[in-house]
């Protein structure tokens, strides 16, 4: 349960490190992404050259790697492309969606995490968080939203794939061969050029805490379950916004508090269950 409670919080301040930064106005995300990606690869390189020893897999675990790169490219292609055209505040409701495909692909994949109670519970979570980023307004489904659920489909099948791959890899190591190998096709996508590295320099403390967030979330995959990694991590919004209300000046309001207040009950029955 503390890799389910490390994540949350690490997840957590790296959305506000995200939040703070992107707000600026001063970045473009995609070379914000590219920039983290190449500051995750510095810091976990002298760590893998130094202690990471790669064992021999199965051969179905190549191919199950090769389908992981596969999604993970494609997800983040189609999310960069619809979030240049969604004021993400709009996409929050989609985005959040993510938690509720994983716990239907642990469902229907994963025989052991098919606790009902727990699936019920992580469902009602998942959804009271997405109604509270509704705002009240009608979810608009166009093309780039279309384009955003496939996005947020995918991420919840990667998530599964990636459960499932933990059997023969550490978190630590998978997190940084992803990394590396997805590196150079965002460096194209974004057109990342030498010069935005002193521009993006300040990244490096998010990939520090994506290191850790990513990390400890595959952590948790492998030794808590998707099901109940998905519950815990729906309160990272809570986290968020409690954090923003303090260190950012943003207003809370009721409907966070009602939704903090509904997800957390979820969390602590699941715990007796």
């Amino acid at each position: 349960m503390l890799e389910g409670i490390f994540a949350v919080i690490s997840t957590s301040f790296e959305l506000l490190g995200t939040r703070k930064i992107l707000r600026s106005g001063k970045y473009k995300s995609e070379k914000f992404i590219t920039a983290m990606f190449i500051g995750v690869v510095v810091l976990m390189l002298p760590i893998i050259l130094t202690f990471s020893n790669f064992s021999i897999w199965p051969i179905k675990y190549y191919f199950l790697f090769l389908l992981i790169l596969l999604v993970a490219t494609t997800y983040n292609i189609l999310y960069f492309k619809s979030l240049k055209r969604i004021d993400v505040e709009d996409a929050q409701p989609i985005i959040l969606s993510t938690w509720v495909f994983t716990i239907i692909f642990a469902f229907i994949f994963l025989p052991d995490e098919r606790n009902i109670v727990k699936v019920v519970l992580a469902l009602i979570a998942s959804l009271t968080l997405i109604i509270t980023e509704m705002k009240g307004k009608k979810l608009i489904i166009g093309k780039w939203e279309k384009m955003m659920l496939i996005a947020v489909i995918l991420i919840g099948f990667y998530n599964l794939l990636t459960k499932i791959i933990l059997d023969v890899i550490s978190p630590f190591s998978l997190y940084f061969l992803r990394t590396l190998i997805l590196l150079p096709i965002f460096i194209k996508i974004s057109s990342f050029k030498h010069r935005d590295f002193k521009k993006y320099s300040n990244t490096l403390i998010i990939s520090f805490l994506s290191i850790i967030s990513q990390v400890s979330t595959f952590l948790a995959y492998k030794n808590l379950g998707l099901i109940t990694t998905s519950l815990l991590m729906t309160s990272t919004p809570i986290l968020t916004f409690w954090g923003a209300h303090i260190f950012l000046g943003e207003k809370i309001k009721y409907k966070n508090v009602i939704s903090s207040v509904i997800i957390l009950l979820c969390i602590i029955v699941s715990l007796f269950v």
